[in-house]
């Protein structure tokens, strides 16, 4: 060992399977989850002949890695959490908005039903419930003339079944 960063094992032999390989001219990338460090090794080659001239080793311990992986998970589980909550506040908004007039036209629809065709429905909202009350007063406009055709014939039959023939 040439260079030891702490200056541990400076000029002493490292002799492990990755520093042989990598004196072989492969590097090698290993975990080791149980002892929570990563080594990787690369060769070192003259650059005029292609020589492997010595391993380049790095090891660095995980347990900071692991320790920030942890805390970055978590955040990431809050994060989806609270995106989770404002997209269902959001929907739940919505919802309430995009029911609003279709619950104004079933109110008024109950009124029909009742008997009451006297007053139309406002036209607001989105299209296709615009267009829904709009076509639903026409319906109305035309109940009101028909109510008004059967009261005027009802009137008159009972006009003319009053008065005697005359001829």
């Amino acid at each position: 060992v040439v260079k030891d960063t702490y200056g541990i094992n400076e000029y002493k032999i490292l002799a492990c399977e990755n520093v042989v390989l990598g004196l072989r001219g492969d590097s090698t990338a290993v975990y080791d989850s149980q002892d929570a460090y990563i080594e990787v090794t690369v060769p070192i080659k003259n650059v005029n002949t292609g020589a492997v001239t010595g391993v380049m080793v790095a090891g660095i311990p995980t347990v900071d890695l692991e320790r920030e992986f942890t805390v970055m998970r978590h955040k990431s589980q809050l994060l989806c959490v609270v995106f989770f909550s404002i997209i269902l506040l959001g929907s739940a908004v919505l919802s309430y908005f995009l029911s609003k007039p279709v619950k104004r036209l079933g109110e008024s629809f109950g009124k029909v039903s009742k008997g009451h065709i006297d007053t139309d429905i406002p036209i607001e909202g989105f299209t296709e419930t615009r267009e829904i009350s709009k076509n639903y007063n026409n319906l109305l406009v035309q109940l009101r003339k028909n109510e008004e055709s059967r009261q005027e014939f009802v009137s008159n039959a009972s006009h003319e079944l009053k008065t005697p023939l005359s001829s």
